[in-house]
């Protein structure tokens, strides 16, 4: 997972929030990542069991 200062860096727009706001983005973008991942795998007639990034 990215750090929140590659966050800022990748996305400067991020420079003026809060740690724990940039944080939460980051979770919840590491979390759509995972759906995406997971129904690429379900998609390819993979088992459709979760698998981690």
């Amino acid at each position: 997972m990215l750090s929140i200062e590659q966050c800022r860096k990748i996305e400067p727009a991020l420079a003026g929030l809060p740690d724990e706001e940039v944080l939460a983005i980051l979770t919840d973008f590491t979390a759509l990542a995972q759906l995406a991942f997971d129904a690429r795998i379900v998609e390819n007639g993979g088992s459709g069991l979760p698998a981690k990034l």
